[in-house]
């Protein structure tokens, strides 16, 4: 090959290593840097040069496969959502990340796993003395901390239940040293202005849940009325965000702006 041939679309197996800035991690093939796109520290891919020379002391590359060593290893279907949900946060370019909160658990097992990697890359990067050594990490419950990267939004309805599981989801973002940016309130039968009996029978008891998220667990509340029609489609929630859905505020609150 000459030099200053294009490498780009030129597949590679490479052992991934630590997180560099910018989301990408890094590698070596023949003594080359790689940095690669939408993979994880340890994991062995296949990866596809994006951009790069014969000649250059690094090249760019994107992953395109996991190799089946990693795929034959336990708990693959568990691995596998883990890295993808790692990777949505890493790349950290306006995604959104929807969890269930229902007590199954799923979620927080997620979170635990985030927190596991974490504290196991902080490990692999420290001296004998425990010290960091200099090497520039970013896990994904880094980017989950920092509020200047992640908003993490709880969405409840204002019932006892959702709101009691939304608020020990709450306690166990904090214990990891993540703040819930906002609740929002969904399905809202008082922002809904319904003269309906029967739901305005309800009302009290959303009041009540309505005061205990804004007056005691969220910085900001925000309140979506309940609709007919599930707002579905750019253009719905567009029209939603202009309330031309109806009613559709913000619920004051003295602890946060």
């Amino acid at each position: 090959m000459s030099a200053g041939e294009s490498l780009v679309g030129l597949e590679v197996e490479v052992e991934v290593g630590a997180v560099a800035h910018g989301g990408h991690c890094v590698a070596r093939h023949e003594g080359r840097v790689v940095f690669v796109r939408h993979a994880l520290p340890g994991e062995l891919v296949l990866a596809r040069v994006t951009e790069g020379s014969d000649g250059d002391r690094f090249v760019r590359a994107d992953a395109v496969a996991v190799l089946q060593e990693d795929l034959d290893s336990p708990c693959t279907e568990e691995i596998a959502v883990f890295q993808a949900f790692a990777r949505t946060v890493g790349q950290a370019q306006d995604g959104f990340v929807v969890l269930d909160t229902a007590p199954t658990g799923h979620s927080l097992l997620l979170m635990d796993a985030t927190g596991a990697y974490h504290r196991q890359m902080m490990q692999q990067y420290e001296d004998s003395e425990g010290n960091a050594k200099a090497v520039r990490i970013i896990t994904p419950l880094m980017r989950l901390q920092d509020a200047s990267m992640t908003h993490v939004i709880l969405v409840t309805l204002p019932e006892v239940t959702p709101v009691s599981q939304a608020a020990a989801l709450q306690e166990d973002l904090r214990r990891a040293k993540i703040e819930p940016w906002a609740w929002v309130i969904n399905k809202s039968i008082a922002a809904a202005g319904t003269t309906d009996p029967l739901l305005q029978a309800r009302l009290a008891g959303e009041h009540r849940q309505t005061a205990r998220i804004a007056k005691g667990l969220a910085r900001r509340t925000f309140v979506l009325p309940w609709l007919p029609e599930p707002p579905v489609g750019v253009e719905a929630l567009g029209a939603l965000v202009a309330g031309g859905y109806g009613v559709s505020s913000i619920v004051p609150n003295d602890g946060g702006s």
